[in-house]
Order: structure tokens, then sequence, then C-alpha cells
């Protein structure tokens, strides 16, 4: 495999099957051949149980994936490339947000 192409492995779960009604809990998300793992849960957002809105403000989550997945040659995800689940997804609470 050429070392210059950057794959990104990613996941997320979440509330609901549509990004208009459903908000991202926890995502993860890794280079292929890199060590480092990150991730992100709802419940480690700064205000999160404060107030009614900060129980699905998932801003935090899609801003972290879509500053990875801007530099990424291609996305490796369980169900997850374009026209699936976990793209769309994304791209939907990032215009919600």
């Amino acid at each position: 495999m050429n070392d210059h192409i950057k794959l990104l492995t990613l996941d997320i779960e979440t509330t609901d099957l549509n990004g208009d009604r459903g908000h991202i809990l926890c995502a993860c998300a890794k280079w292929v051949g890199k060590p480092k793992l990150y991730k992100w849960r709802i419940d480690d957002t700064p205000g999160y149980g404060e107030t009614p809105k900060s129980y699905y403000n998932d801003s935090a989550i899609v801003t972290g994936l879509k500053d990875l997945a801007s530099g990424a040659d291609a996305i490796i995800a369980y169900y997850g490339g374009y026209g699936r689940f976990d793209v769309p997804f994304i791209n939907t609470r990032l215009i919600v947000n």
C-alpha cells in the first residue's frame, strides 16, 4: 500500500437513524497505521447537563470528525460511506449545528 494515502477509519453511535431528529452520542476515529485513537463523547462536552439543549449538543463531536475527515484521502467505516449512514449522518449534523 502507498504510505502517502491518508486513510481514516471512523464510527459513530447515534440516538436515531435520521440526522434531523437524532444526534451523535459518541464517535471514534483512527488513522490507518498510526497509534492514536481520537474519541468523543457527548457527556464530555463542556456544559453537558446544564441546560435541556446541552443533552443533544453534538457540535464538538461533528466538528472534531470534520476536522479529521477533511485531511483524509478516503474514509473507512462499517456501513458509513457516502450514501450509506455515517458520513450522511455526520454531514446532516454539521448542517444542523
